[in-house]
């Protein structure tokens, strides 16, 4: 699988290193860069993880938002000693803020009476697959569920995932997700 050269246009995981070390240090500034650093990446990523009967594009952006403050609030704790564990933090946050949305919404379906076998049963898929997922994610070591959430879910290159993993190299990085893949099926099964 041919690896692609990273993107100018996403931030580079050593920035976002930088930037934690700069808010650990006070400075308060770099806050406000490291949130626009990850903001466009953490969107990107986030669109399309939601079901579409659930929410729009632009509740997706609001979550995100959400996803942000609730991040910022504690990023001067955060000791990542790997610049990719922010994102990882992120993804977290933002996987419960969904939650959320959904128990709120599956409270305010049975409220209203609102009931649609079709996208019930669908949802009820989805969420089985999310929990397989998640489980089986669980079970990798914190260095594998790194790559693979990388790699998987935010679409990173092997470049970036070895910069952001502190990989030798693009292939160290690739075989790491390969294996880390591999394990990961196998848990799903």
């Amino acid at each position: 699988m041919q690896d692609t050269i990273p993107n100018s246009n996403t931030p580079s995981m050593s920035e976002t290193a930088v930037l934690l070390s700069r808010i650990n240090a006070g400075d308060d500034a770099a806050k406000n860069e490291l949130a626009a650093h990850c903001y466009p990446l953490l969107l990107k990523w986030a669109h399309g993880r939601i079901p579409y009967t659930d929410l729009s594009l632009l509740e997706t952006r609001d979550l995100v938002q959400e996803t942000f403050i609730r991040g910022m609030q504690k990023v001067d704790q955060i000791q990542a000693k790997k610049p990719g564990a922010f994102l990882a933090y992120l993804r977290t946050i933002f996987i419960n803020c969904v939650r959320d949305v959904a128990r709120k919404s599956k409270n305010s379906e049975r409220n209203n009476g609102y009931h649609n076998s079709q996208t019930l049963f669908q949802d009820a898929i989805n969420l089985d697959e999310f929990i397989a997922y998640e489980k089986a994610l669980s079970k990798l070591p914190p260095a594998n569920q790194e790559a693979v959430i990388l790699r998987i879910e935010f679409g990173m290159s092997y470049h970036e995932i070895a910069a952001a993993t502190d990989k030798s190299s693009a292939d160290a990085a690739r075989m790491q997700v390969k294996r880390a893949l591999v394990i990961l099926a196998e848990h799903m099964m």
